[in-house]
């Protein structure tokens, strides 16, 4: 079947694919890069946390990005099953607080804690984003609950001080990364007593960089620079996609608590908890044997609607579970959309036949 679009400023065949047996990723459409745009998109996208919000993303979302049904469309056909949903869940809200834990380091660094901007900007804008769309308002109000919630935590949290911590809990949420991306490397996944060994070896990996937190740092004004080049790889990183078709900061992140703890960087560390979740969601997504969404896409007018979106994808995903219903005004403003597997998630049949 194939897909139809009218946004302008993208090179797109939009061609609806069926994966071969054994192979999970299907394309929703591929584009190729020919414009700046599509570039500075992608590092709108990943480069400051692939599920985190500022006000630049949602902005250029309002302008660019694709409707909220259709990225509902896309989001309930690879989340269905209740044990994928459920992940996913738990992923937002590590997600949510990692995001406004950065922020709240921005606005600590840009005013002093005194009067923060950025946090409350950022909130304020995804609220407004997400109850503008036409899912339901339970799940619309219970997303706003959420990122303000996340607001509210992060302001009564001492980041700076708790990263290292953070980094010691957060090591069995790495050893699961690693399991899932093992495979990209040509190694193969580690059974439970690899896996122990790993979480180990990951401890005492933590164990030896502790007492070393700021080794690294230099002065103020050579660590501004040395904070310019991490950002810099970043950014690179975003704009280069591994097999799985999934950037390059999203794997180099997963190592990141390392430098952040000998650098005493702390937004290092939340910036990269970002890519600990998307790593998580596909840890999910490869245990219910259900694909992930933004493997699949080459359209990134559809990543940047997945991604400005996800918290109320996530809970419409879960109110549609509970009630075993679409619901009808998302369906309704699906419109014409011929993705005919997204439209099959929400009950409706292609509305041509090619």
């Amino acid at each position: 079947a194939k897909l139809r679009s009218s946004e302008p400023g993208f090179s797109a065949t939009l061609v609806e694919m069926r994966a071969p047996a054994g192979l999970k990723h299907e394309l929703l459409g591929e584009v190729k890069p020919t414009s700046w745009s599509e570039l500075l998109l992608q590092l709108t996208i990943y480069a400051a946390g692939t599920f985190y919000a500022n006000p630049v993303k949602v902005s250029v979302h309002a302008v660019f990005g694709s409707s909220y049904a259709v990225a509902y469309a896309h989001f309930r056909r690879d989340h269905s099953i209740p044990l994928n949903v459920a992940l996913h869940c738990a992923c937002l809200v590590l997600q949510v607080l990692g995001n406004f834990c950065l922020l709240g380091l921005l606005d600590d660094q840009i005013r002093g804690g005194s009067f923060p901007l950025i946090a409350p900007a950022t909130a304020a804008l995804w609220v407004a984003c997400l109850l503008a769309t036409p899912a339901p308002w339970s799940v619309r109000l219970a997303s706003a609950a959420t990122i303000l919630a996340a607001l509210g935590a992060s302001r009564s949290v001492d980041a700076a001080a708790s990263f290292p911590a953070l980094a010691l809990v957060q090591a069995p949420l790495d050893v699961a990364c690693y399991w899932l991306k093992l495979p990209e490397y040509g190694l193969q996944r580690p059974r439970a007593a690899g896996l122990a060994g790993i979480l180990v070896a990951r401890v005492a990996a933590w164990r030896l960089l502790v007492p070393l937190k700021g080794a690294l740092r230099s002065t103020s004004s050579s660590q501004f620079s040395v904070d310019g080049l991490v950002c810099a790889a970043l950014a690179a990183g975003s704009l280069v996609r591994a097999s799985d078709n999934m950037p390059y900061a999203e794997h180099a992140g997963l190592l990141a608590w390392a430098p952040a703890l000998l650098l005493d960087a702390p937004w290092l560390y939340f910036l990269c908890l970002s890519f600990v979740g998307q790593a998580l969601q596909g840890v999910a997504h490869e245990i219910t044997d259900q694909p992930g969404t933004l493997g699949q896409m080459r359209n990134a007018k559809h990543e940047l609607a997945h991604v400005a979106y996800f918290p109320n994808l996530v809970l419409q995903s879960l109110h549609q579970s509970l009630t075993n219903a679409p619901w009808p005004a998302t369906a309704a403003a699906l419109g014409d959309y011929e993705d005919t597997r997204s439209r099959e998630a929400l009950g409706l049949t292609s509305s041509k036949a090619d």
